[in-house]
């Protein structure tokens, strides 16, 4: 049975080779709104995937709010590896003294957890609170590592941080004006000269945007190019301190590139 589901998957994957070729062509082309590889469908405009997403997420939950635990290693181990070099050899020291710092997009908080030994304190901001409760119960015993459940747009806090870190999580809106609240509502919670630590992964194909959809588990993603990414962070307020290549993505569907970024918070 094992082998047959072998061959079974072998032959898909020739086939979505073979007739995807001319529709990925167009689609760099912009001939074409929807590209689709097996299960991945990418659009270009947000009428496209909304189409798309109506069409197939009847019978696929939200795909966050059905997660218990998330790690980037699972899936990209490479990316994952550089991603802790920058957030331990480039951002935390930054800091001469123990910072208290905030997680937004912390998932089952991982970066989070890791980071707690560095800082004097550290909060954990998630959507899902079935992540929320994970990261809870994995970090029971640390005593400066909090977890709480929060929309990113509207979170309204009641202290200042030293720092921020937003890991992965800006991919996942996908209005401009959405990533700009979140880096403005990050900005207000920070003290000046504060320092905030992202990765997001964008395209390299000249698109304003390109949407993806996976109709098999519901997962969707935007993927920003760099000009318009960076335009949030400038309108929010954030310098640019350092740029971090941590992943070149070249697939034969489309090419993406995972970046790292320091920005900073002016000393006023």
């Amino acid at each position: 049975m094992k082998n047959f589901k072998d061959i079974k998957n072998r032959i898909r994957k020739v086939y979505w080779r073979v007739i995807s070729k001319r529709n990925k062509r167009l689609f760099k082309r912009d001939k074409i709104a929807i590209y689709q590889y097996m299960d991945e469908i990418f659009c270009n405009g947000k009428e496209s995937f909304d189409a798309v997403v109506n069409k197939y997420s009847g019978n696929v939950k939200e795909y966050w709010n059905c997660q218990n635990i998330y790690s980037l290693s699972d899936y990209f181990p490479d990316r994952h590896t550089n991603s802790g070099k920058m957030i331990f050899d480039n951002f935390l020291k930054l800091y001469k003294e123990k910072p208290i710092l905030m997680d937004v997009g912390c998932a089952s908080g991982e970066w989070t957890l890791r980071m707690a030994s560095e800082c004097k304190e550290i909060d954990g901001f998630e959507y899902s609170q079935n992540l929320v409760d994970t990261a809870n119960e994995i970090g029971r015993t640390i005593e400066n590592a909090h977890f709480y459940q929060a929309d990113a747009k509207n979170m309204k806090l009641d202290k200042k941080y030293d720092g921020a870190l937003i890991q992965g999580m800006l991919m996942y809106l996908d209005e401009e004006n959405d990533i700009f609240k979140v880096l403005e509502n990050v900005y207000k919670n920070l003290k000046p000269g504060a320092y905030l630590c992202t990765r997001d992964t964008l395209n390299q194909e000249n698109k304003k945007v390109i949407f993806l959809y996976n109709k098999k588990n519901g997962y969707n993603s935007v993927y920003w190019n760099q000009k318009i990414y960076y335009e949030q962070f400038f309108k929010a307020g954030f310098i640019l301190k350092e740029e971090i290549l941590l992943d070149e993505v070249k697939t034969r569907r489309l090419d993406f590139i995972a970046r790292g970024a320091i920005w900073q918070k002016p000393n006023k």
